[in-house]
């Protein structure tokens, strides 16, 4: 998008072009809003698979390397509520865990690509929502 600028707005009247609309705030709302449905959708997304154990995949959870909070900087697990606990099953090593996230962190993280898919922060490996599972 072309920047409004009384200097652009100048030049694109002077070569006979209209200048760009202004963009509207409801645009911008009305974005705000979508975001927020989706994020609320992937955090129930996450409760939902919480609260059936059985459908969670079997893996060693005994000897978690890190833990990292919302932005991503290393903490240590009582830092992070365990209802907050998240894994991505793409950064599983021998079928074990290593790297426990903040669950804001990740869908904060899956928000700022446009097909809301993104890169682990470890591993950047690709990866979705369906690839975040909780840790219990």
């Amino acid at each position: 998008m072309v920047r409004l600028t009384s200097s652009t707005i100048r030049r694109r009247r002077a070569a006979g072009q209209v200048p760009p609309p202004v963009p509207s705030e409801n645009i911008n709302k009305e974005k705000k809003e979508r975001l927020k449905r989706v994020k609320n959708l992937m955090a129930n997304h996450i409760r939902i698979r919480r609260n059936s154990p059985n459908l969670l995949p079997n893996v060693n959870k005994s000897n978690v390397a890190t833990f990292y909070n919302n932005s991503f900087s290393n903490t240590e697990s009582k830092n992070i509520p365990t209802n907050k606990r998240v894994y991505i099953s793409k950064d599983l090593v021998n079928g074990k865990i290593k790297h426990v996230y903040n669950q804001d962190g990740i869908i904060k993280l899956l928000l700022r690509s446009s097909n809301f898919k993104g890169n682990s922060p470890i591993s950047r490996k690709r990866f979705s929502i369906k690839h975040v599972i909780p840790f219990t």
